[in-house]
């Protein structure tokens, strides 16, 4: 039943095993994660740069936005995945496997999926927490921000199962694929939602 479960929302090893290094699907993927990501990032902004603007500044904002988006999905997979598949190589039982840009393309596509499968739960619960009054409601915010680490467990649980689905790992070293994905994801996704939201602040009108 456990076993179920955890299949249910992490994905059966078998998927990920199936995943290739194809450059368009990555590119789809990359786009879809920069969507993501953006939405995000802009999502108590996104009513105030596309409404009450001037035809100039509507169209500037949504030109910016496609870069952005574009920049948002390359950065998030280049400097996760390519770091990350550095401290796979160390850890890897076989060692002496062909290390090529194909695994490199199915640790981005393993790490795109995990933050498709989470979206719609994490945008749900953004949603709540804007709305959610911090006066009057502080245990009830206190609780949906619990829930957010929680997707952020998800989400790191998801990329390791992917992981340890297509790499040969050591028992010993299985149990560091985890913390290391969600402690490094943590500080990628901090980085990188600072550095975009400075650049969104000094293009956006």
């Amino acid at each position: 039943m456990l076993k179920k479960i955890f299949e249910l929302i992490l994905l059966p090893e078998k998927i990920y095993k199936k995943f290739t290094d194809r450059i368009l699907t990555l590119i789809i993927g990359v786009f879809a994660l920069g969507i993501i990501d953006y939405i995000f990032s802009i999502s108590e902004k996104l009513l105030d740069a596309f409404t009450g603007k001037a035809s100039a500044d509507l169209k500037l904002n949504l030109f910016y936005s496609l870069l952005f988006i574009a920049a948002y999905g390359i950065a998030d997979v280049v400097f996760f995945s390519v770091p990350f598949f550095d401290i796979v190589k160390k850890l890897r039982s076989d060692k002496n496997a062909k290390e090529d840009r194909g695994s490199i393309v199915k640790i981005m596509k393993i790490q795109i999926t995990a933050n498709c499968i989470i979206f719609i739960p994490a945008m749900i619960l953004s949603y709540l927490v804007y709305k959610a009054d911090a006066e009057k409601n502080i245990e009830l915010l206190a609780f949906l921000m619990l829930l957010f680490v929680g997707i952020q467990i998800w989400l790191a649980a998801i990329v390791s199962r992917g992981i340890k689905s297509i790499f040969i790992f050591d028992q010993k070293f299985k149990t560091l694929i985890f913390p290391i994905v969600f402690f490094w994801y943590y500080i990628v996704g901090i980085a990188l939602n600072f550095a975009m939201d400075k650049l969104m602040g000094w293009f956006m009108h």
